[in-house]
């Protein structure tokens, strides 16, 4: 295989992509509490334990085909101040905290009294003193085959050769996610609810530098096609060209849509496993993101 194990059709490193995720507002700290509790955390208790799971909102599928726009999903996050009784407790209890800490704990009962009744009553977030309220998107990346990992032409200390990364971003996703954050605001204001004030940059329209970065979500590289000719494993996750070679994770994502990977990632590891313990190597159905 003179261009190497899947290689045959120039594809190997391409399509690299990843979340790219960033502020793209806030919120009036004084205003917001209203709209937390409706789109903030939440609680949700099982025989495995408590968890707490954060709230989001999504472009609809109308309107992504209507504008011809990417996934994107936004949400709202609190940051919590120096001062936050809540942190100062959590630090306390994993033997972290100093006198401040302890300062702040013993002159807030009230805020840790109405976070107690929030959490295991109303099953809500804990009530933070904050700093600020962001509104946070995380938008999904156009596969673009000249973003990509190559090798570079030296070596590490290790005489390995060095990872040369060329991770490429689009005019589209920009567009996608200052469109996200404008409807998002009409949303919450339709609502009734406080609205954020846009960064300058998210507003529709502005053709100032987008101010996300990314997210430690690397896919693609290894792109999963039914045709060699578009990808390196087939829907079977197995590479083209080699009978006992797979590849189950991220790298295999034709797409990386604009959620958390790591669920997808234990699907197809789970998935080629049994398909690979009944000696089959077959996969009986195509992965969601099979293209």
């Amino acid at each position: 295989m003179p261009h190497g194990v899947g290689n045959r059709n120039d594809l190997v490193g391409r399509y690299l992509m990843d979340h790219r995720c960033g502020a793209v507002g806030a919120f009036d700290t004084t205003t917001s509490a209203a709209v937390c509790d409706r789109f903030g955390k939440y609680v949700v208790r099982s025989p495995r334990g408590t968890h707490t799971f954060l709230h989001g909102l999504a472009l609809s599928e109308r309107v992504q085909r209507a504008e011809g726009l990417l996934h994107c999903a936004l949400w709202i996050q609190e940051m919590p101040a120096d001062d936050d009784p809540w942190d100062a407790l959590k630090r306390m209890l994993r033997g972290r905290a100093d006198r401040h800490d302890a300062r702040v704990v013993l002159g807030n009962p009230g805020l840790l009294l109405a976070g107690a009744r929030r959490r295991w009553i109303q099953r809500a977030g804990l009530p933070h003193r904050l700093a600020g309220v962001e509104l946070r998107c995380m938008v999904e990346q156009r596969p673009d085959p000249d973003s990509r990992i190559t090798l570079a032409d030296h070596d590490d200390r290790l005489g390995m050769p060095v990872a040369r990364i060329d991770w490429r971003t689009s005019a589209l996703e920009d567009a996608t996610v200052r469109r996200a954050a404008e409807l998002a605001v009409r949303e919450f204001a339709r609502l009734g609810y406080a609205t954020p004030v846009l960064s300058d940059w998210a507003r529709t329209g502005s053709t100032a530098p987008v101010r996300l970065t990314d997210w430690a979500h690397p896919t693609g590289t290894t792109r999963m096609s039914a045709d060699s000719r578009h990808g390196v494993v087939d829907p079977g996750c197995r590479v083209h060209g080699v009978d006992n070679l797979y590849v189950a994770g991220s790298s295999v994502f034709p797409t990386n849509g604009h959620v958390n990977p790591t669920l997808t990632i234990l699907a197809l590891a789970v998935r080629l496993a049994d398909a690979l313990g009944t000696g089959s190597g077959t996969l009986r159905t195509p992965p969601a993101r099979a293209s």
